[in-house]
Order: C-alpha cells, then sequence, then structure tokens
C-alpha cells in the first residue's frame, strides 16, 4: 500500500505508464521516503518458507532458462551434500561488455565447476567421493535478454540448476544475503553451501584453480568443513 501511494504521488501524468527505469531513476533522484521503502523491501525475505526454499524459492529450471524444465527446489537439492551457489550476470559471458582475458577466465572458471560436476558422476571414474554436489545459478539481470545470455539459451542442457527469471525478489534477496561476505565482489562469484545452507566458503572458484586431478581433493576439503560439526561462535546460516 505504501509502494502504491508512492507510485501514484510520482505519476504525475496519472495514466499508469511509468515504466521500471522510469519509477526507480525517480525514487532515487526525488524521493527519500520511497527510496528508503524499496531498500526494506530488497531486505525482507520474500517468503516465510525456511530452508531450500526460503533461499531459493519453490522451483528451479534445470539447465536452461525456459520453463519446460522446471523441478521443485527440494526435490532438486534434498540429496546433496555440497551445494554450489553461482552468482552472475551476461557481463561474465558477453563479449561486448568485458575485455577478452577476463571472459577467458571466467569461462576457465565455469569450466572447472563443470568438469568437477561431471566427473562425480561420471560411471566410469572409480576412485571418487560418493557424495553429491549439486550447483545453483542466480542471475542478477533485470532484463530477459541478458539473463538469457546468463544461463544459456536452449541447447544441451548446463549441468546446474537455475533460479527462474521471474523471481526478482528472491534473487535480489539471496544477493543481498551473500554480498557483506565478499571483501571483493567480483562476477561470477561461487559461494559453496551446507545442506543446512551455513557458507563452506565465498571462494569456491579460487579453490578450484587447480589442474583437474586435484578437483576430487579440493571437494572431499569442501566435505570435510561440511561434515564438521559449528564451533563456538562460527556464523550460522547466511
Amino acid at each position: 500500500k505504501e509502494l502504491e501511494d508512492i507510485f501514484v504521488r510520482i505519476d504525475k501524468k496519472r495514466d499508469r505508464r511509468l515504466d521500471y527505469e522510469e519509477f526507480v531513476s525517480r525514487l532515487l533522484e526525488h524521493d527519500t521516503q520511497g527510496h528508503k521503502l524499496v531498500k526494506e523491501i530488497v531486505l525482507t525475505p520474500p517468503n516465510k518458507e525456511t530452508g531450500f526454499v526460503g533461499l531459493f524459492g519453490p522451483m528451479l529450471l534445470k539447465g536452461t532458462a525456459y520453463k519446460e524444465f522446471p523441478i521443485g527446489t527440494v526435490e532438486a537439492l534434498q540429496d546433496a551434500k555440497i551445494i554450489g551457489l553461482i552468482l552472475m550476470t551476461s557481463s561474465t559471458v558477453d563479449k561486448q561488455l568485458y575485455p577478452s582475458s577476463l571472459l577467458q577466465l571466467n569461462t576457465l572458471l565455469l569450466k572447472r565447476l563443470a568438469q568437477l560436476y561431471l566427473d562425480l558422476r561420471d560411471p566410469e571414474i572409480e576412485k571418487k567421493p560418493s557424495a553429491k554436489l549439486d550447483v545453483v545459478l542466480c542471475s542478477f539481470d533485470t532484463t530477459w535478454d541478458a539473463f538469457t545470455r546468463t544461463v544459456g539459451r536452449p541447447g544441451p542442457p548446463a549441468p546446474w540448476m537455475v533460479m527462474p527469471f521471474d523471481l526478482p525478489w528472491e534473487r535480489d534477496y539471496l544477493w543481498r544475503k551473500f554480498h557483506g561476505r565478499f571483501k571483493h565482489p567480483a562476477d561470477p562469484h561461487l559461494v559453496i553451501l551446507k545442506p543446512n545452507l551455513e557458507v563452506i566458503t565465498v571462494k569456491g572458484f579460487s579453490d578450484l584453480d587447480v589442474p583437474r586431478p586435484l578437483l576430487f581433493r579440493v571437494f572431499s576439503e569442501w566435505l570435510a568443513e561440511a561434515e564438521a560439526e559449528a564451533s563456538p561462535g562460527k556464523p550460522g546460516n547466511p
């Protein structure tokens, strides 16, 4: 109701045709009350759920931006011993926005994570950890075109799940939960979580900066941390 009142006040033409960008820019430039209210909304949990649904929303998409492949969040993640959370935007994969050297690095980081994910599931690899890794990609793009560049268009599915585009509140809230943990915010970021959603590390991609034969060792180290009991004073859920 408060936000509706602010909208009416800003909509001087009274035609209810303010687009999103215009509305936000006016809030930021001319309306202290509205700006404060929007920040409060962003910091408010989007639902009263806890656990996976409270963090990621009720549904995920399997390796695509399109809704032909939805899966319930609990069903998708319930057996995972380690959960990787990728935070990124189209800048990560868009040659028009990033210099080529940085794009190559981003591509390498994502390939290493994908390699670990696939190797853990490869039946022909005998000596590997038996625990399950699942990965969720959270895009912070605000347009559909940018979102599809981030998560991939239809084709061979990516090995991880995706938070849907139509969950902007959930995606913004999730970003706010983790942003303060990054000393140097970057794009992309990989957060490693326990099944109870405690943070193991926010430097997942740095951990994976090893040759392929050592990826299982990194995963085993994450597992050891996930299985260790929380020590006194250790931060809890993000």
